[in-house]
């Protein structure tokens, strides 16, 4: 079965099952009808408005894969996992990575995390585009993997990652795995 790679903020046991759609609940728990939205809180709005765009898209172009707001975000390999680690910060910490596989045979897709980043100046237009390329695999820095099919934990990953002053470096891992495939 297909190695793949998990990150989250929570310390599960091997052998663990994780459902998916996680992202989706954290989004409709949002409030965005608060007049002054402060803080991280500010952010709120423009994520929503982001997985509104991304998700009428995909509807459009690909209908068939699987929504962000339904799915688990996967990494094909250890690296783009560190790279994922390093653009959350730094609104997240101590977080975890694991060596994941599919419960099921659900379909996998692959697409650009870098394409979701919300730009100083984006507009709904800019978010249409992005989300175009995001759907249509456009291959960037940083994938992440989606799918519908749940996640059973393996292994804890242990990484050591690099100081902050060294940024521009990706923590190494512990050993070099196959790149998995996205199948869609």
């Amino acid at each position: 079965m297909q190695d793949y790679f998990w990150v989250s903020s929570h310390d599960y046991f091997m052998g663990s099952t994780i459902s998916p759609g996680h992202w989706g609940r954290v989004m409709s728990s949002y409030l965005i009808g608060v007049p002054q939205l402060v803080g991280r809180h500010a952010e709120r709005l423009p994520r929503a408005l982001r997985e509104y765009v991304f998700e009428t898209v995909r509807l459009t172009l690909k209908p068939r894969y699987p929504s962000r707001l339904e799915a688990l975000f996967l990494c094909p390999d250890l690296t783009q996992a560190c790279r994922l680690i390093s653009a959350c910060q730094p609104h997240r910490n101590h977080e975890f990575v694991y060596r994941v596989e599919l419960v099921d045979d659900r379909p996998v897709v692959a697409a650009s995390m870098d394409l979701t980043r919300i730009e100083l100046g984006d507009t709904i237009h800019t978010l249409r585009q992005k989300a175009h390329l995001y759907w249509s695999g456009m291959e960037t820095e940083t994938m992440e993997l989606l799918t519908r099919s749940p996640i059973r934990i393996r292994e804890k990953v242990p990484l050591e990652l690099t100081p902050a002053e060294d940024s521009a470096k990706t923590p190494e891992p512990a050993a070099e795995l196959p790149r998995a495939s996205a199948r869609a």
